[in-house]
């Protein structure tokens, strides 16, 4: 098939060259008839060689017809061997990814600097084999200093496995894990930067319910035949504790999970409820629950989630609407609350307004910028604005 335009492009060049370097005619008109003459000869070739270009593609056609049908012995299982070696190959091997982030922070408090922060460094380990998969992040936050001569750690950094696990997946609707695993609500099985749009975290993270525990857990999804769907998540694991991934401050373990309607409205519409049952270090029984939605219609996303300690009595909730008004760039807006069951002592407590921009020049490059009003709960504190600006790589 290349040979043919070959064919005809070496006829046009000889065609030129002829009429460049030919003999020169004895008058005009011999030179016009002898043009014409070349012309016709070679339009009559160029019209055998559009037949012979049909004949072959309808040859070809023909035979790729009869491939699909009647394939030839040994060549489908010749190719399923080579693709299933490249794939062992690939399987041997351990996936290395994380993210970086660098931050800037400032605010409008008394005796309160701008500062930048050299958040986190995480890096990802990832590894399957068959119905088998391990995955662990290695976390170093705010780069602490160690000298390993018998020095002390300086700065208020830490090193921590984030989290670690194994699991063997049996189907869709059952897939066991083992490890330190992190709560199955929204902000906390999605809480990496590289994921949000924003640079702060709401504040009922790590402070409502815990963040994550050291157990077993099971999950899955079904979906039904007029689209809508179904999601679980439940598990079992050492309750509070300073080590809880070696050990429980009692004989009474934490229970939880979380449910999920994926509602098949808009292009997203997920409602879940969680709940997490335990006792604390101090033998307290625990009962904390939550509830939450995402919904998605084309560019524009809502994110709520409430949580409550019926112990403690802390509440926490935020609402945070998104647009994505280009294709890199999303503004937000968060409205982020959390309650210690009214104890104005704990700083912590406070209402946040949140407004801010992220831009995304590559999907793995995120520039975050946002603007922040801070009403803590305690009136003799002072309230404040500040701004807060993060740069993060997903590799």
């Amino acid at each position: 098939m290349k040979r043919v335009p070959q064919l005809i492009a070496a006829i046009g060049c000889l065609g030129w060259l002829l009429l460049c370097v030919g003999v020169t005619p004895t008058s005009a008109d011999e030179e016009i008839e002898r043009l014409k003459s070349e012309m016709r000869a070679m339009s009559a070739t160029i019209n055998q060689l559009q037949q012979t270009v049909v004949q072959m593609q309808g040859a070809i056609q023909k035979y790729e017809q009869q491939a699909r049908v009647q394939p030839a012995q040994g060549s489908a299982e010749e190719l399923h061997g080579e693709f299933q070696g490249f794939k062992n190959a690939v399987d041997q091997l351990v996936k290395i990814n994380g993210y970086y982030d660098f931050e800037w922070y400032n605010d409008d408090k008394e005796s309160s600097p701008g500062e930048f922060k050299q958040h986190h460094l995480s890096l990802f380990f990832d590894k399957r084999i068959e119905a088998w998969h391990f995955f662990s992040e290695l976390e170093f936050e705010y780069a602490f200093d160690y000298a390993g001569t018998g020095g002390t750690v300086t700065g208020g950094g830490e090193a921590k496995v984030e989290t670690t696990w194994l699991e063997y997946n049996h189907n869709d609707l059952l897939t066991i894990r083992a490890g330190k695993l992190l709560m199955p609500q929204y902000w906390t099985a999605n809480h990496y930067p590289s994921l949000t749009v924003s640079t702060s975290r709401p504040l009922l993270v790590k402070r409502v319910i815990p963040f994550d525990t050291t157990g077993v857990s099971a999950y899955g999804t079904h979906y039904f035949e007029n689209e809508w769907g179904t999601s679980y998540n439940i598990f079992v694991g050492n309750g509070e504790a300073a080590d809880r991934a070696n050990n429980d401050a009692n004989e009474d373990k934490v229970f939880g999970g979380k449910w999920t309607a994926h509602i098949p409205w808009f292009d997203r519409f997920d409602l879940a409820t969680s709940t997490y049952i335990g006792a604390n270090a101090d033998d307290k029984s625990e009962w904390m629950w939550g509830a939450e939605t995402q919904i998605n219609v084309r560019d524009f996303e809502l994110l709520v989630e409430v949580v409550h300690n019926n112990n403690g009595g802390e509440f926490g909730y935020y609402v945070q609407p998104g647009y994505r008004f280009l294709p890199k760039w999303t503004t937000f807006y968060r409205l982020d609350s959390r309650d210690d069951n009214n104890k104005i002592d704990d700083p912590d407590d406070a209402t946040r307004h949140i407004a801010g921009l992220r831009y995304q020049p590559l999907p793995a490059i995120s520039l975050k910028a946002e603007l922040f009003h801070d009403i803590p709960d305690d009136e003799t504190r002072e309230r404040y604005n500040g701004i807060l600006s993060s740069v993060v790589i997903f590799f």
